[in-house]
């Protein structure tokens, strides 16, 4: 899977989420400071650990967007469209501890831990609402047992929770630390919680928005703007009071996936586009 440019298009590992972004953002600095001559302070922020929640980069991520007048993220666009919304997204571990028996000797001296993270599967996507609230709670990895022949002593289970307004994200919080076992004898243990939160469209990202669209005219395109259901650091800088203008980067498709690709048309127009926000805020 080699970078490469052809027709018109960029492929290769990450061109799309978020490399193009990052080649954007450095030549949307050098045009505002060389070109346009923007002398305010720009923070080119730039970090590695965003796809597992930021960890190390949080808090001087939100130190700065506390002290910003506005953020522009460069993560990919929805086809074009800039995000002004997107859903927080959460994590959790959650895990079942049964008693082992033999199936066939001692039937009922055992507690299935199997079964009983079956009926919390089947209970946690009961809290899915993706055409209401649009939250979304998904049991992505399901482990238990050790052998066809013993009843499962141990399960568990990583759920990932997508919610669009904190409120949401808050009430499936609160079902996970209220689940409770059917069987009393098994017990169960959850950890992880929240890793971005919701970016809630605030009247201040309308109001960015609605400028960078005028901005965006006068270079010769329209980009809408869009709810993202996945969750980037402007989740961090909104929830801190920053205006947040995301989606900025590449136009394409496929991220993380063998067919990510860029339109290379549009690079210079958004690049463009980034330059002329920092000139005007």
């Amino acid at each position: 899977m080699p970078f490469e440019t052809k027709d018109g298009f960029a492929t290769g590992p990450g061109v799309f989420d978020m490399k193009c972004g990052l080649v954007q953002s450095f030549w949307a600095v050098k045009t505002a400071r060389e070109v346009l001559g923007v002398h305010k302070p720009i923070v080119f922020l730039c970090n590695s650990d965003e796809e597992i929640g930021s960890p190390g980069s949080r808090t001087l991520i939100e130190a700065e967007a506390r002290r910003a007048a506005a953020v522009l993220v460069l993560e990919p666009s929805l086809g074009g469209a800039l995000k002004t919304a997107r859903k927080g997204a959460g994590r959790y571990l959650v895990r079942v501890t049964g008693k082992p028996a033999h199936p066939g000797l001692d039937p009922k001296g055992g507690v299935s831990a199997i079964e009983e993270l079956s009926r919390l599967v089947l209970g946690l996507h009961d809290h899915s609402d993706p055409e209401g609230t649009g939250t979304t709670v998904n049991v992505g990895v399901v482990e238990g047992g050790t052998r066809y022949n013993v009843i499962a002593a141990e399960a568990s289970a990583e759920v990932d929770v997508r919610a669009v307004v904190r409120t949401e994200a808050e009430r499936v919080r609160g079902v996970f630390s209220d689940l409770q076992p059917s069987n009393p004898g098994a017990r169960i243990e959850v950890d992880g919680g929240e890793i971005w939160p919701p970016m809630e469209r605030t009247e201040e990202i309308g109001l960015l928005y609605d400028h960078a669209r005028e901005l965006a005219a006068d270079l010769g395109f329209d980009p809408a703007e869009k709810l993202a259901g996945g969750a980037s650091d402007g989740c961090l800088c909104a929830a801190v009071g920053a205006p947040v203008l995301d989606g900025l980067g590449a136009v394409g498709a496929g991220a993380h996936a063998a067919h990510e690709h860029v339109e290379l048309e549009s690079v210079p127009l958004r690049t463009a586009l980034v330059a002329r926000v920092l000139e005007t805020l």
